[in-house]
């Protein structure tokens, strides 16, 4: 989100110098709506490994899990890539804690290495 903020702030500020000012107000406002909409749309979920229930699951905003398949796309010290019923998802650092993330790199690569 800061990132975001960011560029959209930058963006605005070179068309505030090069541009008209209505102009880079304009973008500003633009790139606003943009970024808000984006954000109201963020939805949240879960994940977990529960190996006695048939493996991987996922629970939205209801709260009910159900089962899912999950695709290592990339896996690293602090960037995490999965493919979950083939939706691309990116775990930042900041969406778990350090232990959680430990605890679902050694699950997945315990995954990995049984197939």
């Amino acid at each position: 989100m800061a990132a975001q903020t960011g560029l959209a702030l930058a963006v605005s500020g070179v068309l505030g110098w090069v541009a008209a000012p209505w102009l880079a107000a304009a973008a500003l406002l633009c790139m606003a709506m943009v970024i808000g909409h984006w954000w109201t749309m963020q939805r949240t979920w879960s994940l977990r490994h529960a190996s006695g229930e048939g493996g991987w699951q996922i629970a939205g905003a209801g709260g009910e899990w159900r089962g899912t398949r999950v695709a290592v796309v990339y896996l690293g010290p602090w960037l995490i890539g999965l493919r979950l019923d083939q939706r691309p998802v990116w775990l930042w650092p900041d969406s778990a804690t350090p232990a959680a993330r430990r605890e679902l790199r050694r699950c997945l690569l315990a995954g990995q290495r049984a197939v």
